[in-house]
């Protein structure tokens, strides 16, 4: 019996710690997601911008100038 409840201590201190490391792994994921959309945003912005400025360039083209 003392080798069964040894085994399976084993398997459960295995498993707690395959699920801490998992968790850890879900959080930097997490993190990481967060870091690219706040990149993504910047991205989105500076494209707005750069259109606005192009549709600004062609409008003024038109006028000759």
């Amino acid at each position: 019996m003392k080798i069964i409840i040894e085994e399976l201590t084993k398997s459960q201190r295995y498993h707690k710690r395959q699920m801490e490391d998992n968790l850890q792994q879900i959080k930097n994921k997490e993190e990481s997601i967060e870091i690219l959309k706040v990149a993504n945003e910047k991205h989105v912005a500076a494209i707005s911008e750069i259109d606005s400025y192009i549709g600004k360039l062609q409008e003024h083209g038109k006028d000759g100038s």
